[in-house]
């Protein structure tokens, strides 16, 4: 029997319109505040994302953990105003399915923890999580004043409480990293990935396991000496480690340069220089820090996704926080691709260009060295 008009028109409107009939989106937006799929902000800075099973369901999830600074609400509402200070608030946790589409779970670490421990210590920042097998807890390993702090939890978006805080001298020669994120590789081992304290001329990755019955770091090798570097960060793809990092011009935006080896812990190549990432050169990584990676496998393709960091309330780079883009590879040399609008499929692992793009770099954005005090 054919349908009326009317009916027609009505069974279009609810499938735009009705939660049922509605489809997840695949759009990654940059240059833009992003929000949940409640239509709340992200507050997400200096942190990563990883995958774990969700404890109620059993179904893996991607896991965004990252700093909420006070001042990101006050920039989102007027971004005419620069503000020049970080004020911790807490670690914020949110959920996703498909990398797109995101869910709030719960502030992970809260000032209150901190104040229960010695309270809280100038800074906090440069956050990721592993899961240890021996301890059977989530670790966060974060940057808390000048060391290294180390906080569990029995779920990935519990309440993570202090465990452990070391002071990082006799392994580097100061007590704090440079910056920081965590990698773990295919086989479930997990590294911090960190810079020289003072100076950031130095390069090192450390296995994250557990020592005299803490979360701690099991050894470090140096993997690279010469240029001053932050925004260390690592991603994996066809067997080969690629460890990125940035200038160090502080909040601001910067080129993305990288070393690639065949092991994690080295020798990484070019030995005495890092290599500019090709594409990044004429817009600033798209006016970004480099923050974290995340590694696509899907069905179909196996996609890196580059997680920059625009730290927008404390340099004017422009609207939004996160700016996410795919990569691509000629050979073994990662292309980064400078995308405004793109598609994402997280079970297939493809990407594609969307509508609407805006393919207009503008290099006029150059960044200002900031110069650190000394350690």
């Amino acid at each position: 029997m054919k349908r009326p008009f009317y009916i027609s028109l009505l069974f279009i409107c609810l499938s735009c319109f009705h939660p049922a009939f509605s489809q997840p989106s695949t759009l990654i937006q940059n240059d833009t505040f992003w929000f949940t799929t409640n239509n709340q902000p992200i507050y997400s800075q200096g942190g990563g994302i990883f995958r774990f099973k969700d404890p109620a369901s059993g179904v893996e999830k991607y896991y965004w953990y990252g700093v909420r600074y006070r001042e990101a609400e006050t920039y989102r509402l007027n971004p005419a105003v620069t503000l020049p200070t970080s004020t911790f608030e807490t670690v914020t946790c949110y959920s996703s399915t498909d990398l797109v589409n995101w869910s709030f779970e719960h502030n992970v670490l809260t000032m209150a923890e901190l104040e229960k421990n010695g309270g809280y210590k100038r800074w906090l920042g440069r956050l990721g999580v592993a899961y240890l097998a021996e301890l059977k807890k989530y670790v966060m390993v974060v940057q808390h004043g000048n060391q290294v702090l180390f906080i569990t939890s029995d779920t990935p978006a519990g309440n993570f409480n202090w465990h452990n805080q070391i002071s990082m001298k006799e392994m580097i020669g100061t007590p704090n990293t440079g910056d920081q994120t965590v990698f773990t590789d295919d086989d479930g081992k997990s590294y911090l990935i960190y810079s020289y304290g003072s100076g950031r001329n130095k390069i090192y990755v450390s296995e994250i396991g557990v020592k005299d019955g803490k979360a701690n770091l099991l050894d470090c090798k140096e993997i690279f000496r010469g240029e001053s570097r932050e925004g260390n960060c690592m991603f994996k793809y066809n067997g080969k480690y690629y460890m990125a990092a940035s200038n160090i011009y502080g909040w601001d935006a910067s080129l993305a340069y990288y070393l690639v080896a065949d092991d994690i812990r080295g020798p990484y190549t070019p030995a005495k220089s890092m290599a500019v990432m090709k594409g990044c050169e004429d817009d600033f990584a798209h006016i970004t820090q480099t923050g974290f990676f995340v590694s696509v496998k899907g069905t179909k393709q196996e996609t890196i996704l580059y997680c920059g960091d625009r730290w927008a309330d404390f340099a004017g780079n422009g609207l939004g926080y996160n700016q996410w883009f795919p990569m691509s590879f000629e050979g073994s040399t990662p292309v980064f691709n400078s995308l405004h609008r793109w598609n994402l499929n997280a079970q297939t692992g493809s990407w594609s260009v969307a509508p609407g793009n805006n393919y207009v770099r503008n290099a006029s954005l150059k960044p200002t060295v900031a110069m650190y005090p000394p350690m």
